[in-house]
C-alpha cells in the first residue's frame, strides 16, 4: 500500500485528520468489470522452517475472515500446504499475501492498538464525498486503549502501521471516547478494501507468496 492517506478519527464533537503524501488526481476511476481469477499460494517461509498443521488452519481462517470483510464472492481452499483462492480481478493481492500486523503508537514509541484490540473493519461508502474509505470498531478494551492513547497524545502524533509501514502519522486535538475510527483518503475501492482487510483481529502467521495464477 501507498503513502497518499488521510485518517480521520470521528467523534462526535472531535476529529483527528492527516494528509500523507499528494493525493490522486481528482479524475475518479470509471468502473471496470470484474472477472474472477484463481490464485494457488504458499507459505513465504525460509526453506528449513517447518510450517505446522494449526498454522497452515490458521491461514485459512485468516484468508476467509480478510474475504468477507471485502465483501466479495470468494472460495479459499487448502490442500498439501497450499491455498487457492478465487476473487474479483478487479482486487489486489495484498490481503491476501500480508501479514496484516497493526499498529497505533503514540508519542512514547509504544504499540497501543494492536489487531487484538480490533472487534470489526467494514468498508463503507460516502455517499456525499463520492468516497471510500475503511472504519474500524474497537473491542472493549481497544476502546479504552484507544481513548487513553488520544488522551496522552493530544498536540502530537499517533502514527499509524501495517506491518511495519507507516499508513498516517495523525496529530490528535481532543480524546476519542467512543471506540470507532474511519480512515479515509483518496481511495479506490480497492484501496479501502486492502486497509480494512488487513486491519482485522487476527494476522497470518506468514506471509504468503503466490506460485501461480
Amino acid at each position: 500500500m501507498k503513502k497518499g492517506f488521510a485518517l480521520l478519527l470521528v467523534l462526535m464533537i472531535a476529529v483527528v485528520c492527516c494528509a500523507c503524501g499528494e493525493k490522486n488526481d481528482s479524475k475518479k476511476e470509471e468502473p471496470t468489470e470484474s472477472h474472477p481469477v484463481t490464485y494457488v499460494l504458499a507459505p513465504d517461509v525460509e526453506s528449513n522452517q517447518k510450517v505446522n498443521p494449526e498454522e497452515l488452519k490458521a491461514v485459512k481462517e485468516v484468508l476467509d475472515t480478510r474475504l468477507k470483510v471485502a465483501g466479495v464472492e470468494y472460495s479459499v481452499e487448502s490442500e498439501n500446504g497450499e491455498f487457492t483462492v478465487t476473487l474479483p480481478d478487479n482486487l489486489g493481492t495484498d490481503l491476501l499475501t500480508r501479514k496484516g500486523v497493526v499498529a497505533f503508537v503514540g508519542p512514547n514509541g509504544n504499540p497501543a492498538i494492536v489487531n487484538s484490540d480490533i472487534k470489526s473493519p467494514s468498508v463503507e461508502y460516502d455517499k456525499n464525498k463520492k468516497e471510500h474509505f475503511a472504519k474500524l470498531v474497537f473491542t472493549d478494551e481497544g476502546k479504552k486503549k484507544f481513548e487513553e492513547l488520544t488522551k496522552s497524545s493530544i498536540g502530537k502524533a499517533t502514527e499509524v502501521f501495517i506491518d511495519s509501514e507507516v499508513i498516517c502519522a495523525p496529530t490528535v486535538y481532543a480524546p476519542i471516547t467512543n471506540g470507532e475510527v474511519e480512515i479515509h483518503g483518496d481511495f479506490t475501492e480497492e484501496k479501502a478494501i486492502t486497509v480494512a482487510s488487513l486491519m482485522i483481529g487476527e494476522t497470518l502467521p506468514f506471509p504468503l507468496k503466490i506460485v501461480s495464477q
